[in-house]
């Protein structure tokens, strides 16, 4: 995520919108890749737009457990 979180963070004109596709195609699951991209949750990085399975494994990640 860092060089993606870096650029994004140098180009706020820009839109940056996240797709799926790439766990695929690459051999990772959706989980592996969506872990990458926790920083632009935290950090409410506005210009980076993951979709809604990667906000849904990002944020369950951050429940304590029970």
């Amino acid at each position: 995520m860092s060089l993606s979180y870096y650029f994004s963070l140098s180009k706020p004109n820009l839109k940056f919108l996240v797709t799926e596709i790439v766990s695929g195609i690459a051999g990772f699951t959706v989980e592996q890749i969506a872990r990458l991209f926790n920083k632009a949750i935290d950090k409410n990085i506005e210009n980076i737009f993951l979709p809604e399975s990667f906000y849904k494994i990002l944020t369950k990640e951050k429940t304590p457990n029970r």
